[in-house]
């Protein structure tokens, strides 16, 4: 995860003011791809339908441009990594698709949502999880 912006208010508070860089660790959430497999693995038998990519989302997610998604499941914390994930990824999200927002009760999710010219009323919430069927 980068570092955070004024945008998430939550980060700003516990860690100080932060950099808006995004190309820049935070170091507060930092995680080896293989650790991503392995907690996935404890979900699923098996990684064979799912696609990992390594690198920050603002630099990775121009590169996916042939992929059609059906579920759009995003835990990015930030405003800056959300607003990057609406960009490359919402046109690319089939109608009757979801979209599934990880970090709904984080103002810089909220905040993203908004800025992106999503109707955040729409959106379904439980368990401070986001849930919008896209239309």
């Amino acid at each position: 995860i980068p570092t955070h912006s004024d945008e998430d208010k939550e980060w700003t508070n516990a860690h100080g003011n932060g950099e808006s860089n995004q190309r820049k660790s935070g170091g507060i959430t930092v995680h080896k791809i293989d650790d991503v497999k392995e907690t996935m693995l404890r979900e699923v038998d098996s990684l064979d339908n799912f696609v990992f990519v390594k690198g920050w989302f603002i630099d990775t997610l121009p590169e996916l441009t042939n992929e059609i998604f059906s579920v759009l499941r995003l835990d990015c914390d930030l405003y800056h990594s959300y607003m990057a994930c609406f960009k490359y990824l919402l046109p690319r999200l089939q109608t009757g698709g979801w979209l599934i927002c990880d970090d709904f009760v984080l103002s810089g999710c909220k905040k993203a949502i908004e800025d992106s010219g999503l109707d955040i009323n729409l959106f379904t919430v439980e368990n401070n999880i986001a849930y919008l069927k896209w239309a």
